[in-house]
């Protein structure tokens, strides 16, 4: 069976938490998981903006990749390219930016590569670093 698994930022400190999604008609959305306690689940509000699901993918380190993560593709000829974790037409996949112009390939359609999660959208980038790549579908 497949991990149907979401992550977001919680609102009281930012930080961020995995586990089941809960969403309200009125916009709140909340995570719920196991905590320190067996059996016992927290539920946590989150910011909606920062939802993001899990494709069911890990990169090359072990890590869980998710909707809105920034992604380094290693191609097996050494080629590296900057992108981000979408999904669109049912598929999880690649979005990216070429001479101004957008871009998305499915995780199905992509072969022979290495990913590395690199962020997330929706981290503060750190000063002086610079990413050439669209930050959601929006921007395509």
């Amino acid at each position: 069976m497949r991990e149907i698994l979401f992550r977001a930022k919680r609102l009281d400190h930012g930080e961020w938490v995995e586990g089941s999604l809960i969403t309200y008609k009125d916009g709140t959305a909340f995570i719920c998981c196991e905590g320190y306690i067996p059996d016992v689940l927290n539920k946590y509000e989150v910011d909606p903006s920062t939802v993001c699901q899990y494709t069911g993918l890990t990169d090359r380190n072990g890590k869980q990749i998710f909707e809105g993560d920034k992604i380094t593709m290693t191609f097996s000829h050494g080629q590296r390219t900057a992108n981000v974790v979408g999904f669109r037409g049912g598929s999880f996949g690649l979005h990216w930016k070429r001479a101004g112009v957008g871009h998305f390939a499915a995780f199905t359609g992509i072969c022979h590569v290495e990913y590395e999660v690199t962020g997330s959208i929706h981290d503060k980038e750190k000063e002086g670093r610079d990413h050439d790549t669209a930050e959601s579908a929006e921007d395509l």
